[in-house]
C-alpha cells in the first residue's frame, strides 16, 4: 500500500506540454500531469507508471511497458485449460485468457471484437456468481439464448417487468443476473447494495454520455470485475471512450474534466501528437479488439459502394426552397437573441432537409413529384429480388421504411419489417419468417431496432437508405449480415442525394472515422498484437 516515489518521476519530464502554461514547450514530471491531490496526499493510478518514466539506471529494474503487462495478462492462461474446448475458435480462447489475466491482476476492460465474433460467448466463458449483465432490451433473448447453448450451468434470472426482483438476498442464488439499462438506473438504489463478481456492460456505448443517469448508475455498481463489451467503443468523440473506461476503470483515465485539460483541445477533438501518444499507451493494455478479416478469413469479402442519386426536378425545386426557409428562419432566430433555442431549431432544420433528400413526401404535405433516390433503391430492390438474392434495407426514418413499404407492395414484392414499436415475439417470427422463407426477399428495419443483437446471414445485401453521423452505427448494421455463418459475398449500397445536406454528412463521418482508428482500431491489442506476444492463434 506504500512505495517510494522514484527521483526520476520528479527528475525526469514526461513530454506532455502543461495546458495551463503560455509557454508551450514546457514538460511536466509524470507525478504532476496524473498525480490528483487528496488532503496531504497525491494518489496515482497504479497502471499511470507503465511507459510513463525513462529507463532507471543500469542494474536497477527498469519500468514495465504496457506490452509486458499485457503479456502479464496472458502469463495466467495455463490456468484455464481451455486447449480441449471445442467450442471456442483460437481467437475466442485468447479472448477469454485476456480476459481473465485482467481479472487476476484486478483490472476492468473493454473486450472490442469486431461485430459478430462471439464477444458474448467469449464473455459467457468467464462469469462467476453473481454477476450483473446489463444489455439493451432488443438483446435480451440473444443473452439468453447464448446462455441456454453454452452454459446452460448458469442460473439466470431475467430482472425485467414490474414484478421484478432486485434485493440482494434474492439476486444471490443467481449466476447471472440480466437486466436492462433502463432498470439499472431505475433500481441503483437496491442495486448498489450488493456487491457483484462481475458488472458486464453489453453495447456499452450506452453509457458514452457520462451526464447521464444510466452512466451515473454504473459507477455506482459494486463489482468485483468489469467490463465492457462494444464493437465501437468511440462513436462520437474520445469522451465515448473515457465514460466508458471511468465505469470499468475507475480512475485509470482522471476525471473529466481532468482527461479534456490534458487531452483534447477546446473543440473536443483530440490534442497534440504527444498527447495522442501518451493516451494510446495508457488504453493500450485494457482494449481487445479483433477484426473479422484477421480472425475469420473464411468469411467471404464485403463489397461496399455508394451509389450517388441524382434528386428529380421536383425534388430538387422542394429541397432548394425548403434550405432557404431554413436559412430565413435560423437567421431571424439569431438576430432576435433567441439563443436557447437554437439547437433544437437547427436540429429540425436539419431533420427535415434529410427527410426532402430521401422523398420530399415525407416532410411536404400533398407533394406529388417523385424522388430520384427512391427510384434508384425500388431498381436495386428489383434486381436483388429477380436474382433470387436478400436484402436488409435500413433508415433512422420510420417514415422513410413505410413509403418504401408502400412501393414494395405496388409491385408486388414480399417484405418483413422490424422497428422500436415491435414487441419481442413479433421481432423474434419477423426473423424466423425472413432467413426461413425464401419467397421473403427483403427485411425493412429501422435503425432503433436493428442496431444490435440481429444475426441475418440469409441476406448477402445491405442498404443504407440515409448516411448517419455515426459511421460504427453503419458498420453494426452491416455486420447484421456479414458475420460469423455467412457464406456469400455482401455487398453494401449507400444512397446519397448529390448537391443535398447528406455529401456534408459523408465528410463528418470520414472525420469520425479518423479518430475511432487512431485511438481503437490502429492502438488496441489486436490479433497480430496476440500471436506476436504468445503464439496463442
Amino acid at each position: 500500500t506504500h512505495f517510494i516515489i522514484p527521483d526520476e518521476w520528479f527528475g525526469e519530464p514526461k513530454e506532455i506540454p502543461d495546458p495551463d502554461s503560455a509557454t508551450s514547450h514546457l514538460s511536466l514530471p509524470a507525478i504532476a500531469v496524473f498525480g490528483e491531490i487528496q488532503g496531504d496526499r497525491v494518489r496515482m493510478h497504479k497502471i499511470h507508471h507503465l511507459g510513463l518514466t525513462q529507463k532507471r539506471a543500469s542494474g536497477r529494474r527498469k519500468n514495465e511497458s504496457p506490452d509486458e503487462l499485457i503479456r502479464r495478462f496472458f502469463s495466467h492462461a495455463g490456468d484455464l485449460k481451455l486447449d480441449d474446448n471445442k467450442i471456442l475458435r483460437p481467437y475466442q480462447k485468447a479472448g477469454v485468457q485476456w480476459l481473465y489475466g485482467l481479472h487476476k491482476e484486478q483490472y476492468g476492460g473493454i473486450l472490442a471484437d469486431d461485430m459478430g465474433l462471439g464477444k458474448t460467448l467469449q464473455v459467457l466463458m468467464r462469469i462467476q456468481s453473481v454477476s450483473l449483465v446489463v444489455v439493451p432490451v432488443s438483446l435480451l433473448h440473444n443473452w439468453e439464448n447464448e446462455i441456454r447453448k453454452f452454459t446452460p450451468h448458469l442460473r439466470v434470472y431475467r430482472m425485467t417487468g414490474a414484478k421484478r426482483q432486485n434485493n440482494p438476498a434474492f439476486l444471490s442464488a443467481f449466476d447471472v443476473v440480466l437486466t436492462t439499462y433502463g432498470t439499472l438506473r431505475n433500481d441503483i438504489a437496491a442495486l448498489k447494495n450488493h456487491t457483484f463478481s462481475y458488472l458486464i456492460l453489453d453495447e456499452s456505448q450506452a453509457i458514452k454520455n457520462s451526464s447521464s443517469q444510466v452512466h451515473k448508475a454504473a459507477m455506482q455498481i459494486s463489482a468485483d470485475n468489469r467490463l465492457a463489451i462494444t464493437g465501437t467503443p468511440v462513436e462520437n468523440s474520445l469522451t465515448d471512450l473515457w465514460s466508458q473506461l471511468a465505469v470499468v476503470n475507475p480512475g485509470l483515465l482522471g476525471s473529466e474534466r481532468w482527461f479534456r485539460k490534458h487531452f483534447l483541445l477546446p473543440d473536443g477533438s483530440p490534442g497534440t501528437e504527444e498527447k495522442q501518444e501518451l493516451l494510446k499507451q495508457i488504453i493500450r493494455p485494457f482494449i481487445l479488439r479483433r477484426t473479422k478479416e484477421a480472425v475469420a478469413p473464411e468469411l467471404p469479402p464485403i463489397n461496399a459502394q455508394v451509389l450517388y442519386c441524382d434528386p428529380s426536378d421536383e425534388q430538387w425545386t422542394a429541397y432548394e426552397e425548403s434550405k432557404s426557409e431554413v436559412r430565413n428562419f435560423l437567421l431571424d432566430q439569431q438576430k432576435s437573441g433567441e439563443g436557447k433555442t437554437k439547437s433544437i431549431l437547427i436540429l429540425q432544420s436539419l431533420t427535415r432537409l434529410r427527410l426532402i433528400a430521401n422523398h420530399p413526401a415525407l416532410s411536404i404535405d400533398n407533394y406529388t413529384g417523385d424522388s430520384g433516390k427512391t427510384n434508384e433503391i425500388l431498381n436495386r430492390v428489383q434486381e436483388v429480388v429477380e436474382n433470387k438474392n436478400k436484402v436488409l434495407i435500413f433508415s433512422q426514418f420510420v417514415k422513410h421504411l413505410d413509403l418504401l413499404a408502400r412501393e414494395l407492395r405496388k409491385n408486388g414484392i414480399s417484405y418483413v419489417e422490424l422497428s422500436g414499436k415491435d414487441d419481442s415475439k413479433t421481432r423474434e417470427s419477423s426473423i424466423r419468417e425472413f432467413e426461413t422463407n425464401n419467397d421473403i426477399a427483403v427485411f425493412l428495419i429501422s435503425l432503433k431496432a436493428g442496431g444490435t443483437g440481429l444475426n441475418l446471414t440469409a441476406a448477402d445485401y445491405v442498404f443504407l437508405l440515409d448516411p448517419w453521423w455515426n459511421p460504427a452505427v453503419e458498420e453494426q448494421a452491416i455486420s447484421r449480415a456479414h458475420r460469423i455463418g455467412q457464406t456469400k459475398p455482401v455487398f453494401v449500397y449507400r444512397f446519397i442525394t448529390t448537391g443535398t445536406l447528406e455529401e456534408k454528412i459523408m465528410q463528418l463521418k470520414e472525420q469520425k472515422q479518423k479518430t475511432a482508428d487512431v485511438f481503437v482500431n490502429e492502438n488496441v491489442l489486436s490479433v497480430a498484437d496476440v500471436a506476436t506476444l504468445l503464439e496463442v492463434i
